[in-house]
């Protein structure tokens, strides 16, 4: 197989020029290909500033919210969930910095449930101790 130079069809060998465009062939092509650039192996894809290089969802930050959410619902049976929601939110946003990771938003969503649940189980303890103190 042949593909044309000016206008990239791909044509049988057996033909000396185009059948679309009538220029003669440069480029030959194994059989059975597409036709492909040239690649460099030296050089590193292209990658638009600003574009994170690793997709993935960074697991902490998820371990974070749920953890913070179940601390929410279950608040007064098991409050060290809401602390551990917060451990592991903040890990989650220190590797989303290092390593551009997805997740920033359940990371900060996580914290601030975690510490709005833990403000409101000390404040709910504190009220159950000092009840029990009259």
């Amino acid at each position: 197989m042949v593909q044309c130079y000016e206008c990239g069809t791909v044509y049988p060998e057996t033909m000396r020029c185009c059948p679309n465009c009538g220029s003669e062939a440069k480029i030959q092509l194994a059989p059975n290909s597409e036709f492909e650039e040239p690649k460099n192996p030296y050089v590193q894809p292209y990658r638009p500033y600003g574009m994170p290089m690793n997709n993935r969802m960074n697991s902490y930050a998820v371990a974070g919210f749920v953890l913070s959410c179940v601390a929410l619902v279950l608040m007064c049976v098991f409050p060290p969930l809401s602390i551990l929601g917060i451990v592991f939110s903040t890990l989650g946003l220190s590797q989303i910095k290092k390593s551009f990771q997805r997740g920033k938003g359940l990371a900060v969503a996580g914290l601030t449930i975690g510490m709005i649940t833990t403000v409101f189980s000390i404040f709910l303890y504190a009220m159950v101790f000092i009840e029990s103190l009259w």
